[in-house]
């Protein structure tokens, strides 16, 4: 979903590596000081903050907002240019790892909560 190919923006690289191999929850005061949300409320205001900032960005230029996304991102026909090479590797190692038996045991696992079965080799 592109956390392999954009988290290493985000935050730094050992701690996008430690996150991506070793997942565990982010708790919102790691997120914030990680610079992976923009603000926090408090709980139940949510969806108030959100439509504030939509007015915000709905009150401005639909073309005007477009073309910000478009240079900010540097995209070219709405994908951005240095992500492309990223995006190929992150396709093959996918598809390879969907025909795997990891790739194929890991939905069953997920669904029976368990964990995936042992594999041998690398």
């Amino acid at each position: 979903m592109g956390g392999t190919v954009r988290l290493a923006d985000h935050v730094p690289r050992k701690i996008a590596f430690e996150w991506l191999i070793a997942p565990s929850e982010i708790d919102m005061p790691a997120a914030l000081a990680w610079g992976l949300v923009n603000r926090v409320v408090p709980p139940g205001e949510e969806l108030d903050a959100a439509l504030a900032l939509a007015d915000r960005i709905a009150a401005l230029p639909p073309a005007a907002v477009r073309a910000c996304k478009r240079a900010f991102y540097g995209a070219v026909r709405g994908e951005p240019v240095l992500e492309t090479q990223h995006w190929l590797v992150n396709d093959a190692e996918w598809l390879a790892l969907r025909n795997s038996p990891a790739g194929q045991d890991g939905p069953r696992a997920f669904a029976a909560k368990r964990r995936l079965a042992a594999e041998s080799g690398s």
